[in-house]
């Protein structure tokens, strides 16, 4: 049954405004996993954004431009339709249902139709992203959170936020298999997020974070400042942390939360996945370097027990910890090949990581 529109959403179900929305990527410094487990994570966003403008255009329809694909097409209201009702009738026969490129816009473009009998005819989508794909820093959950913001603005929807992520996470599940709504909490409150299941979340707002003596501009990808917003800038235990960049990840965030599961590690391991991700908040707000050094170096450990922490990495971490640092993976990891993705470091002499990732054909994000 649709939802009975507001007088408001009636008047605006053609709008002709130009609506732009920008959604920023997220790292997760503890957690990864154990959230699909109950248990906490520690994930904070960063400065790289998905772009999504949606404007009024004369031709007929829906126009969607995935510019990172350098694709753009036309569809009309029945092909949404029937492709939206395809994937809904492969999603209650199959346990896999892969949406790419278009697929992904037209599902949720068809699940508002259907649900709040929005016009889709001269329509102009567009999409950029500066959130690479498989890299562990949310690019799945900054598109459809992007993208459902910018349909709720445009045709001024009245969605809570309670119902606004749960659609997210219905369509994040159509990705990943199974969703724990971390990434996508992440992406829509744009803060630090202290997430232990969809009824425990709390945002860490600038108090919490607003200590003196955090700096952390190894973080930022594109402007100079801080990735966790408003914190202080000086010198500080942060300086040390870094995001390395490995490479492209071979395996899907889907296929490798699949081998997770099938490993059926019992309640124990997961308690010390939280155990450690409580910590790391703990010596975060103490300030106490050696603390999170160590804390990180258990994490590292019990990604590597999952075995989604490839060869080379766990090469270039024991190569790190040589020389007094740490790291972990950031992310889903990889199941297959060489790289993960996203590498947080926490190191005190940048020579020596700059060396490294040369040695290994890394990059360092700064």
């Amino acid at each position: 049954m649709k939802k009975k529109l507001t007088a408001k959403e009636k008047t605006h179900l053609e709008r002709k405004d130009i609506i732009k929305t920008k959604v920023p990527g997220k790292i997760i410094l503890s957690g990864e996993y154990s959230v699909l487990y109950n248990k906490p994570a520690l994930v904070v966003p960063i400065n790289k954004y998905l772009y999504c403008d949606i404007s009024k255009t004369d031709d007929s329809g829906v126009t969607i431009e995935l510019n990172d694909f350098k694709v753009k097409q036309n569809f009309t209201l029945n092909v949404i339709k029937r492709k939206g009702e395809k994937i809904e009738e492969n999603l209650k026969s199959q346990d896999k249902v892969i949406l790419k490129n278009f697929e992904l816009t037209i599902y949720i473009l068809y699940l508002l139709e259907k649900n709040y009998s929005i016009s889709l005819n001269n329509l102009f989508i567009s999409i950029i992203s500066e959130i690479p794909i498989n890299h562990g820093l949310g690019s799945s959950a900054a598109f459809i959170v992007c993208l459902l913001k910018s349909l709720k603005s445009y045709y001024c929807l009245s969605i809570n936020n309670h119902s606004f992520i749960k659609l997210a996470i219905k369509i994040e599940d159509i990705i990943h298999g199974k969703s724990s709504g971390l990434d996508i909490n992440a992406v829509f409150y744009e803060k630090p997020i202290f997430f232990n299941s969809l009824q425990k979340i709390e945002i860490i707002d600038n108090t919490y974070y607003s200590y003196k003596n955090m700096h952390l501009k190894p973080f930022d990808f594109i402007e100079q400042r801080s990735i966790i917003r408003n914190f202080s800038s000086g010198r500080g235990i942060n300086s040390n942390f870094f995001i390395i960049n490995t490479g492209k990840s071979e395996s899907s965030t889907k296929q490798c939360i699949d081998h997770v599961i099938q490993l059926n590690k019992k309640d124990d391991f997961w308690r010390k996945f939280e155990e450690v991700t409580l910590n790391l908040k703990n010596a975060i707000l103490e300030k106490q370097d050696e603390e999170i050094k160590k804390i990180i170096k258990i994490n590292h450990k019990l990604l590597c027990e999952l075995n989604v922490v490839p060869q080379k990495i766990i090469k270039f971490i024991h190569k790190i910890e040589e020389y007094g640092g740490v790291g972990k993976i950031s992310g889903a990891g990889n199941i297959k090949g060489d790289n993960s993705g996203i590498v947080i470091v926490f190191i005190k002499n940048k020579e020596i990581l700059l060396s490294l990732c040369k040695k290994f054909k890394f990059e360092i994000y700064e």
